[in-house]
């Protein structure tokens, strides 16, 4: 099974799951999974499930950042919930520092709130 899959994609919130230790495969895998929906469905907003999370294989250091490049336009917002511990290397992967849309961490019992930042409404959102 790989440690990274698409769970769902409704009402423009792609929902993904990690668990385990990723690898690079599996990380260009979801990243091509992702770019398809993208493509499919336009701007669109991003639920990360990092459950039972391990890290990432030693050669994976998130700085391919071609993804980010290519389909940042198309992410909204982004939303990891996850342990504390993987704050920081969340971060590194989404590009956090530099991206343009907002990239937000919660802990595993703060689903709800992170499931209503991804639904607020942006300003530059028609009808906001």
């Amino acid at each position: 099974m790989m440690s990274a899959r698409i769970l769902s994609s409704e009402s423009q919130i792609i929902t993904m799951l990690i668990e385990g230790k990723l690898t690079a495969g599996e990380f260009a895998s979801i990243q091509q999974s992702l770019r398809s929906l993208l493509v499919k469905h336009g701007k669109s907003r991003i639920l990360v499930l990092a459950e039972g999370f391990a890290g990432v294989q030693p050669s994976d250091d998130g700085s391919d950042t071609s993804f980010r490049v290519e389909n940042g336009g198309l992410i909204e917002r982004v939303a990891i919930i996850g342990e504390k511990k993987w704050e920081d290397l969340a971060a590194i992967f989404t590009c956090k520092s530099v991206r343009k849309s907002p990239v937000e961490f919660f802990q595993p019992a703060e689903l709800r709130q992170a499931r209503a930042w991804l639904e607020q409404v942006t300003r530059d959102q028609p009808g906001s």
